[in-house]
């Protein structure tokens, strides 16, 4: 009876996601250090100035990720895993262990990725380059990045893997990056609703060639004929920022597709006007004069900022599910076993000598029983009498 209760507590327990296995959660233990060492190395630059000139210590990384992985119901492993995504892409691990938290916290509400959401932080980051407060600004970027997930038709757990793409133009808009990411962010969301885009690949690749095709010496001059103006200043140097641009085609083009499509050399480039044009053309129907307010609001609506406070609240939803406290129960057990780790391999290293003895003992009887099938038929006959 204690057997079988036993055995029903612990099939409970699988079920709920309790990692019984120990040989498991000792790899995930091994698994996370030898990132963080990974992770160490990889943002130490001799002779650099700064954090970057300082070798971090990898189990303070660890014990960062665990605490932000015990506050979010996470696994640690994940947001390791993401902040090694955010080192490899911009070599600021100081600004990656600031905003991980944050990270933590939308992938948490807003069912993402930990590693997804870190790394779209880690393109986010990248494009607003070395600037005084890169982590506030990115992690206010994301929090409207998410938000436009709530509203628009692309899940913010979708749009971070194609952040890359999203943001590669934004460094070329006047009005500041913050703006111009959070302003193509909304051109992707209406290219996937109502701009035709598939998926959200397809809806940030046709980000990414608008940004490209108007910057094109063919968009250029398809631009120019069109009377578009895309540039802040005489010599060049930016573009004006992405929305005055939008709706600038659309007001040269009265709304006409056609006309629009043709400011716009490549193919994919369309899909992320198409979803601004149909709002424009919608509102124009319903009222003459109004396309060009109902754009504006469009992008009013997409650019706003998913608060601290709903990030609160819906956290401590989040957190009060089954899989969340299984999550933090879990990584209680890997925190156990990280402790046992330096007692257990000392404890191996006394073994080794005796393991290989042993190894080579088993090989040695292996060897003759191959070479002597005979033989060892009846030794074992022989073993077997003697045990009767």
């Amino acid at each position: 009876m204690a057997r079988m209760g036993a055995g029903v507590v612990g099939a409970a327990a699988r079920g709920m996601g309790v990692n019984l296995d120990v040989g498991s959660v000792v790899g995930k233990v091994t698994g996370a250090q030898k990132t963080a060492v990974d992770i160490s190395n990889s943002a130490y630059i001799e002779g650099s100035t700064g954090p970057a000139g300082q070798r971090q210590d990898p189990a303070k990384i660890i014990a960062e990720a665990r605490a932000v992985a015990d506050a979010t119901g996470t696994d640690t492993n994940a947001a390791l895993d993401g902040l090694q995504k955010f080192v490899a892409k911009t070599s600021d691990l100081q600004t990656g262990r600031a905003i991980l938290g944050d990270m933590a916290r939308l992938a948490k509400v807003t069912g993402s990725g930990l590693d997804d959401m870190v790394d779209a932080a880690g393109d986010v980051s990248k494009q607003l380059g070395d600037i005084p407060g890169n982590a506030e600004k990115t992690a206010a970027v994301m929090r409207v990045i998410a938000m436009q997930g709530k509203l628009g038709s692309v899940e913010v757990k979708d749009l971070s893997t194609q952040m890359a793409k999203v943001a590669s133009n934004s460094g070329f808009v006047a009005g500041g990056q913050e703006k111009a990411l959070i302003e193509l962010g909304a051109l992707a969301q209406t290219a996937k609703g109502t701009g035709g885009a598939a998926s959200a690949n397809q809806a940030a690749t046709s980000t990414a060639s608008f940004g490209s095709d108007i910057m094109s010496k063919a968009g250029q001059k398809a631009l120019a004929q069109g009377k578009v103006n895309i540039w802040s200043d005489p010599g060049r140097t930016q573009m004006k920022p992405i929305r005055e641009i939008v709706k600038e085609m659309i007001s040269s083009s009265g709304g006409d597709m056609a006309k629009v499509s043709a400011l716009l050399p490549g193919k994919q480039s369309g899909r992320a006007l198409r979803g601004m044009v149909k709002i424009h053309n919608d509102a124009e129907r319903i009222e003459k004069g109004s396309g060009i307010a109902a754009v504006d609001k469009e992008f009013d609506r997409l650019s706003k900022t998913l608060s601290k406070d709903e990030i609160t609240k819906s956290l401590a939803v989040a957190m009060n599910t089954t899989e969340s406290k299984v999550q933090v129960f879990n990584n209680a057990l890997e925190r156990v076993a990280e402790d046992s780790l330096p007692k257990l391999v000392p404890a191996l290293e006394k073994l080794a000598p005796v393991a290989v003895q042993l190894a080579s003992a088993l090989g040695d009887v292996v060897g003759f029983a191959a070479e002597n099938p005979a033989k060892a038929v009846v030794a074992a006959i022989g073993v077997s009498f003697a045990k009767q």
